[in-house]
């Protein structure tokens, strides 16, 4: 907030507080800024209020809508190039790196991922009752825009937004509800550019949407071989392998070194990113399940002239209780990455229970998962309440297991910052995984009976 009152291009600034206290003290001081004007709030705010506000009480003027951990810097002086006319720009923020302060470019720019919203008001009215915050939100606002038939543009190449995370507290997740699971959502990209480049057009924005119009009405076999030919965004789908968290593939090379491991199985395979980073960094078989038929069929495309990958549509309860009973699968020494809880149905707590019962010295990590100790790394959380937590693990129902968490703070992480765990018997293994620079131990507990 300091930096963006002593941005000079800034000429106001509207804080839209919910539950501020009524006496802020020293850590509040800049409210009191001629510059600052604060409109107190009940409930969590949409985009459609930050808008209507802006088209009734800041007309013509340029607006951006912004989370209150980023700020700009004179780069922002670029607004003034531009025909803003129609026009949505979404900007993708840098992070600051914690020990170098370096600047990173989240996703690269590419990620469906945005902290600020740019426009001349009044813009156009289109359903943008899309609360702030929640998973999903800010690719799912410039869906919607775009399906209006606004211009979007991310010129987070030329316009700096940089990420200050300071506050490790979280609440995106209302309900457990999250903007990824209604059934039109898209992941909407608007690929990173330099103003003096050509942005995605509106006959561009209109092609997609006729594109997925198109598709989901085939066969989903047919549609994924549309999106494996037309679609090169899946290919790389969430920023890549483990959700782009460099920290997470450097941690995953340290296990796959350090242990005999004999082959791999992966949960939820998606569009295969990660599935196909775990072969081609172990060249050991990878076992894999998607219950998606679109994205299951996608998979199968991508992996059609490797033998090494093993990839089946189902359950992925179902799944393990194939390999169970699969004289030839080994039944020791096996890597589990489990990550096919995007639903309701969350089968998390019966396939490691299914694990603990048939297989011997595995080594598992959980994606989506809670680290108690740096609330930066995202986790799962679900409208009937569950979270992916340490409340949520059937330990009772488990043999003794060693817990471990990523050594590297979210703030040194990459890509989505999800969070994860690592679990492993007492042993061997687990005295080698604690050796792991990128592994840290954590107190093995047991839930109530």
């Amino acid at each position: 907030m300091e930096k963006n009152i002593a941005n000079s291009l800034i000429a106001g600034i509207y804080v839209f507080a919910e539950n501020l206290p009524r006496s802020a003290g020293d850590a509040y001081q800049f409210l009191d800024h001629p510059k600052v004007h604060v409109i107190a709030i009940d409930t969590r705010p949409s985009f459609k209020r930050f808008i209507d506000f802006a088209n009734q009480e800041l007309h013509s003027c340029l607006v951006a809508v912004c989370n209150s951990d980023v700020y700009f810097d004179e780069t922002l002086g670029h607004v003034h190039e531009s025909q803003w006319d129609n026009q949505l720009w979404c900007i993708s923020r840098y992070n600051i790196m914690k020990g170098s302060g370096q600047l990173e470019l989240q996703g690269g720019g590419n990620q469906g991922s945005y902290d600020a919203w740019i426009f001349r008001s009044p813009l156009p009215d289109f359903n943008s009752d899309i609360l702030l915050g929640v998973i999903g939100c800010d690719s799912y606002f410039v869906q919607r825009a775009a399906d209006a038939g606004i211009r979007t543009k991310n010129p987070c190449l030329s316009v700096i937004l940089r990420h200050l995370h300071q506050v490790q507290e979280r609440n995106d997740q209302p309900g457990g509800f999250r903007y990824w699971d209604l059934p039109d959502y898209r992941a909407f990209i608007v690929r990173a550019c330099r103003l003096n480049e050509p942005a995605p057009s509106f006959i561009r924005n209109l092609a997609s949407r006729a594109y997925r119009k198109l598709t989901d009405a085939m066969p989903p076999a047919v549609a994924a071989g549309f999106d494996w030919y037309l679609d090169r965004s899946l290919r790389a789908a969430f920023g890549g392998p483990f959700n782009g968290q460099a920290r997470r593939i450097a941690m995953f090379r340290q296990i796959a070194q350090a242990l005999p491991l004999r082959a791999i199985v992966e949960t939820g395979a998606y569009c295969g990113s990660t599935t196909e980073f775990l072969r081609a960094a172990t060249n050991l078989p990878v076992y894999a399940v998607e219950i998606q038929p679109r994205s299951y069929y996608y998979s199968a495309i991508r992996f059609r002239r490797d033998p090494g990958v093993k990839l089946a549509r189902s359950d992925s309860r179902r799944f393990l209780r194939r390999l169970a009973h699969d004289p030839k699968f080994p039944h020791d020494s096996v890597f589990f990455y489990l990550d096919a809880h995007w639903q309701d149905d969350v089968p998390l707590a019966e396939e490691l229970e299914l694990i603990a019962a048939n297989w011997s010295d595995p080594v598992i990590m959980i994606d989506d998962f809670q680290v108690p100790d740096d609330q930066g790394y995202g986790f799962d959380s679900y409208r009937n309440g569950l979270s992916l937590t340490l409340d949520y693990l059937p330990l009772a129902k488990l043999p003794p297991l060693r817990l471990f968490w990523p050594r590297a703070a979210a703030s040194e992480e990459t890509g989505h910052r999800r969070g994860c765990v690592v679990l492993a018997h007492p042993g061997a293994t687990a005295e080698r995984l604690a050796a792991l620079p990128t592994l840290r131990p954590a107190q093995p507990r047991r839930s109530a009976a």
